[in-house]
């Protein structure tokens, strides 16, 4: 479980954490200190709405690590899933920090998401979305929506045969029994499921110290 300050700050610790397992790999004919595919596969339920611009910055940020600060030859993949999304369908930025931002302001939280919309779109980010064969691949579920699901051994799986990584952050309005579909994600990808909520009781501890 993580505990911090602000929403923002879990998710930057959480995305430095998820890059940590990945090293550089060297590029003779490049000048990039490797090659990753990043997918964020995101909640965009109205239940995102409070957290939504500090989602943003936290996916800008890491896209930013990547492309900027580890010079990796880089494509963000954004795939969103709520009920009001009827066909799911991915963005892709390939080293353009500016594209990623657009995109990101483009997507607004609205309606529901369940079970039915989050497997929809994961089979979308596993089947459809166009991985490198080359590329380290990693997959970031974000999501403030509790549901149940039996597919996660199935996907899990499928996401595993084809070398992507999956990490999980679950945000404050999910209870720990509607996270049990992340967590098995998570465990079948050889990921982390990290649980970020922000408490006015942890901010209050962390000013007391400060103090």
């Amino acid at each position: 479980r993580g505990a911090g300050d602000d929403l923002f700050a879990l998710a930057v610790r959480e995305a430095g954490e998820a890059l940590s397992l990945f090293k550089n790999r060297e590029r003779p004919r490049e000048s990039y200190g490797g090659c990753m595919d990043v997918l964020f596969l995101v909640d965009l339920s109205y239940a995102m709405n409070r957290v939504w611009a500090a989602v943003k910055n936290a996916i800008t940020v890491l896209a930013s690590t990547l492309v900027d600060t580890r010079r990796m030859d880089t494509r963000i993949y954004l795939v969103p899933f709520a009920d009001r999304i009827v066909h799911p369908a991915g963005s892709v930025s390939a080293n353009s920090i500016t594209s990623v931002r657009n995109e990101l302001d483009r997507l607004k939280p609205a309606g529901g998401a369940g079970a039915d919309s989050f497997v929809r779109s994961l089979r979308y980010a596993i089947g459809t979305a166009r991985w490198r064969t080359d590329a380290d691949k990693l997959m970031v579920i974000i999501s403030n929506s509790g549901f149940a699901s039996r597919m996660a051994e199935e996907y899990g799986s499928r996401a595993r045969k084809k070398g992507i990584t999956i990490h999980a952050v679950s945000l404050g309005s999910v209870p720990g029994e509607k996270s049990e579909v992340l967590d098995r994600l998570a465990e079948i990808g050889s990921g982390t499921h990290a649980h970020a909520a922000r408490s006015e009781e942890h901010t209050s501890e962390l000013q007391s110290r400060q103090s």
